[in-house]
């Protein structure tokens, strides 16, 4: 069996572990021992508000279901069907003699003292007759509704006691403590449960405490018989959504006022006259920082008010909107799209989520119309369009959602799969994976850009294109791959950088040197600052793009001052390969998490010039330098020249004008090559040697 973990309760869980892992936890982490034994000094100084906010930083697991994302019926991956009970509020005598009745009875699971040492923990495993579980929401809510009702009746009986029915929700975090007994019966007994037993009544309440306000029969509200209003069960949850939504945002839920948040958001509940036994399970789903039995203590506080009960009514506007987003909410999933910066959505119960444009938005409001919730289009985007889609980031939700790495090194066999010239061989399989990495953090982490371009050169057919578009897996290939090269003054081709994973520039040899240069300002520019279609503003997007390209021959860059952007290799031959995507990606993620430099230092430049050397092409300026002029050897007698100086005396013996760029290109050249200078008169004079003309001749550079 194995269970979400999560290391902190407002983040997706973080791995996925075993009850005998669970155990091994309990029993042994030192820091549970420190942060439990914290917890109940609290308890005993009666700092019930402290002992809560350590609680609230324990790990915990979700027993019931495993789920990717937030914890929630749509984002469950697989339902366990283990049932959690707690009974909570027990004396040392009583927790000794529950403790004694749990461990002994074969269909105890796990069991152990919960954080504040005074309640018990148990879980028991579940299934149907024929050993199976139900698979969708709806048959597991109603299985799950009569599993714990019958595993709470089993154990209330054992132990003689009540059990505290917040177990009862599916999705509900469990805390864990240090406990050095903790019990684990690594093969329990399985409890049938029986779907056609009907569910128990709802515990009458414990005589002696307050009576909810105008929620029961027996304390009316009082109430404005104008403002009476009274909301269907099946809408009110939608109309806590909304209120929620609609709550004083001055009013900060933040450290030092969430309990007077809560508070002031409790009392708008009653005053809409929302039933209190709604109002704190809804609470305690959506602010699972703050301890169940304290919302639970809020709830009472907001609800003795009576004469405030159900006296005030949405406004016409708010009603809509409530039944709007209701509708939407029950017929389809909508969420924003961080790489693409769109909306999308699927009717509940389909595969494939689609862009939400004005063909799919129009054909929603046309169903809103049609099922008798009149709007215009305008306000049922600015509805969808807000805090009400979740925001979604498809590549974090691919690396998140792989399997642990295998220990293969994928990205090894896959390098190994192309076969450069042998000179590049050792520093192809170095910037591969350099390139690979840094791809993937530059897709999944805002302040990361992935500075190198790949390129690859080869006559044709030899499959560089196909090599490079397979870097993507299946999933990411056909949203986030995209082709062609890039013009830095097309506000289409700028917003690429900021909608896909990689970018293929087939065909690289067509890029001029201008477009060179434009490009390597592109490579390492962090923000793509554009006006998307239809949009109000003008955005500064990041740049989660990576660059890739092949050519046919060598000789495609241009800058005679550098070129360290560039990964280029000359390729003889590339196998067919099987790509493992799942532990590809997976291995990427290893080396991510623990610190893989994808990057190249400073001092590993003059490797990549080297190894860029074959592929510079030479520039007329440049050709023409080292064809008439050379560097002196030691104690070998040179001229001083400036670059004036040596554009003339290249006018002269071949015609060839420099301009004002070409003589700033020749100095650039000039100290590429290493040639030494002095300064004198603020103007840079080169040892040069002039070689003669016949010497040029014999060289065979004049015909």
């Amino acid at each position: 069996m194995k269970y979400s973990y999560y290391q902190n309760k407002k983040q997706p869980p973080c791995a996925e572990v075993t009850d005998e892992e669970v155990a091994n936890l309990i029993r042994h982490d030192e820091k549970l021992a420190h942060m439990t034994l914290d917890i109940r000094q609290h308890i005993t100084a009666n700092d019930i508000a402290t002992a809560d906010f350590i609680k609230g930083e324990l790990p915990s697991v979700t027993f019931s279901a495993r789920f990717t994302g937030g914890r929630r019926y749509d984002k469950l991956t697989e339902y366990n069907g283990e049932i959690v009970l707690d009974l909570d509020k027990k004396s040392p005598e009583e927790l000794t003699r529950i403790s004694k009745a749990v461990t002994g009875n074969p269909h105890t699971h796990i069991s152990f003292t919960s954080p504040k040492g005074n309640g018990y923990k148990l879980t028991t495993i579940t299934s149907l007759p024929d050993g199976t579980l139900p698979q969708s929401p709806e048959e597991v809510r109603n299985y799950h509704a009569h599993a714990y009702d019958q595993v709470a009746a089993l154990y209330e009986e054992l132990c003689r006691t009540d059990i505290d029915e917040s177990g009862k929700d599916m999705t509900r975090i469990c805390y864990l403590p240090h406990d050095e007994n903790v019990y684990l019966n690594p093969n329990p007994q399985v409890l049938i449960v029986d779907l056609n037993r009907p569910l128990r009544e709802k515990k009458k309440k414990t005589p002696g405490r307050k009576k909810s306000s105008g929620a029961t029969p027996d304390t009316p509200p009082c109430k404005k018989p104008s403002d009476n209003i009274s909301y269907p069960q099946s809408e009110s949850r939608s109309l806590l959504a909304l209120l929620l939504y609609y709550h004083d945002h001055k009013n900060k839920y933040e450290e030092g006022n969430r309990n007077n948040y809560l508070f002031r958001l409790t009392c708008t509940y009653n005053a809409y006259g929302i039933p209190k036994e709604e109002v704190a399970p809804f609470l305690r789903l959506n602010f699972t920082d703050i301890p169940p039995e304290e919302i639970d203590s809020l709830t009472d506080s907001a609800y003795q008010h009576t004469d405030e009960f159900n006296t005030r009514k949405l406004r016409t506007s708010q009603w809509n909107f409530l039944r709007i987003g209701q509708y939407i909410n029950n017929h389809y999933e909508t969420r924003y799209n961080q790489m693409k910066h769109r909306m999308e959505c699927r009717k509940k119960g389909e595969d494939d989520f689609v862009m939400l444009d004005d063909m799919v938005s129009n054909s929603i409001w046309m169903e809103l119309n049609e099922a008798g919730y009149p709007c215009s289009v305008k306000n049922m985007e600015n509805l969808i369009y807000s805090d009400f889609s979740i925001s979604y980031h498809p590549i974090r939700e691919y690396m998140n959602h792989l399997p642990q790495w295998d220990g293969i090194d994928h990205i090894g066999r896959l390098a190994e799969s192309v076969h450069t010239i042998p000179a590049q061989r050792e520093f192809w399989l170095k910037g591969f994976r350099h390139f690979l990495v840094g791809m993937v953090a530059a897709a999944t982490q805002e302040e990361v850009v992935n500075h190198l371009c790949l390129l690859l050169c080869s006559k044709q057919n030899l499959g560089k294109t196909t090599f490079i578009n397979k870097i993507l897996s299946d999933d990411l290939r056909t949203d986030y791959l995209s082709t062609g090269i890039i013009s830095a003054g097309n506000k289409d081709d700028l917003s690429r950088m900021a909608e896909f994973m990689l970018i293929n520039f087939d065909e690289f040899e067509g890029m001029t040197g201008h477009e060179l240069s434009l490009l390597k300002d592109l490579i390492t520019r962090k923000f793509i600052s554009i006006r998307l279609p239809y949009a109000r503003h003008t955005l500064n997007l990041p740049h989660w793009a990576s660059f890739a390209g092949t050519c046919n021959y060598p000789q495609v860059l241009y800058d005679p001052t550098g070129n360290r952007r560039f990964l280029c290799y000359e390729i003889e031959k590339i196998d067919r390969y099987e790509i493992d995507y799942p532990q590809l990606y997976a291995q990427i993620k290893h080396l991510l998490d623990t610190g893989y430099r994808y990057w190249f230092e400073a001092d590993e430049n003059d490797e990549i010039e080297r190894n860029n050397k074959p592929f510079i092409f030479q520039t007329p300026e440049e050709e023409m330098l080292l064809t008439h002029f050379r560097k002196p050897e030691r104690f070998e007698s040179f001229k001083y020249m400036t670059v004036s100086e040596i554009a003339e005396e290249i006018r002269n013996r071949t015609g060839y004008q420099y301009n004002h760029a070409g003589k700033i290109l020749l100095g650039k050249i000039l100290t590429k090559y290493g040639f030494q200078y002095v300064t004198s008169k603020n103007m840079r004079r080169y040892e040069v040697i002039l070689l003669e003309v016949e010497s040029v001749k014999n060289n065979q550079l004049y015909q």
